[in-house]
C-alpha cells in the first residue's frame, strides 16, 4: 500500500493495525512519528524602486512570497543596479534581509538602500535580486528601471533569471 503522508511530517498520527505474524505472535502497531520536513519555497512577486531618504539616494525594495508548506528562515538577498549614466556608470550591489516568511503564501520584504550620496545620473539600469533562506530554496527575479539623479522608477516586467 502506499499513502502520501507528506502532510503529516512532525506528527504523531494513531494507527489500529494488528497483523499475525510468523509462528502466530501477533505484531500491533500503534502510534506512527512521520519524520521529514515540509520545505519552503521563495518567489519573487514584486521589485519596487524609490528613494532612500533626504541627502541619501536610491532605495530598491523586493516582496518575497513562501508559497511552501514549510517556514523560511534566516532569509536573505542580494540586490544588482548596472546602468551607464549620462554623467556617470551604475554598477551598485548591496545586502540585506528579512524576518522568517511563514509557510502558505507567508510575505516578507528586503530593502536595498544606496545610502551615499546621490547618483548623478540619468538612465536605464538593470535591475537583479536574489533570494534565499536556509531551508536551500532560493530566487533570483530581474527588472528594468529608470534613475533619475536618487529615484528609481521602474518601468519594465518581472523576469524571472532563475538558471
Amino acid at each position: 500500500m502506499e499513502f502520501d503522508i507528506s502532510a503529516y511530517v512532525g506528527e504523531v498520527i494513531t494507527v489500529d493495525w494488528r497483523y499475525t505474524g510468523m509462528l502466530g505472535n501477533p505484531v500491533t502497531i500503534d502510534d506512527i512519528l512521520i519524520m521529514g520536513s515540509r520545505s519552503a519555497e521563495l518567489n519573487i512577486t514584486e521589485i519596487s524602486g524609490g528613494w532612500a531618504g533626504f541627502g541619501n539616494g536610491a532605495k530598491v525594495t523586493a516582496v518575497v512570497e513562501n508559497i511552501g508548506e514549510g517556514n523560511a528562515t534566516e532569509v536573505e538577498g542580494t540586490v544588482s543596479i548596472v546602468g551607464n549614466g549620462l554623467f556617470q556608470r551604475i554598477n551598485f550591489s548591496d545586502n540585506g534581509t528579512c524576518p522568517d516568511i511563514p509557510g502558505n503564501g507567508g510575505i516578507g520584504s528586503i530593502q536595498f538602500n544606496h545610502t551615499d550620496k546621490p547618483w548623478r545620473a540619468f538612465c536605464i539600469v538593470n535591475i537583479t535580486v536574489h533570494v534565499w533562506c536556509a531551508e536551500g530554496s532560493e530566487d533570483t527575479k530581474s527588472v528594468t528601471g529608470f534613475l533619475f539623479i536618487f529615484y528609481i522608477f521602474i518601468t519594465g516586467e518581472l523576469v524571472d533569471t532563475d538558471t
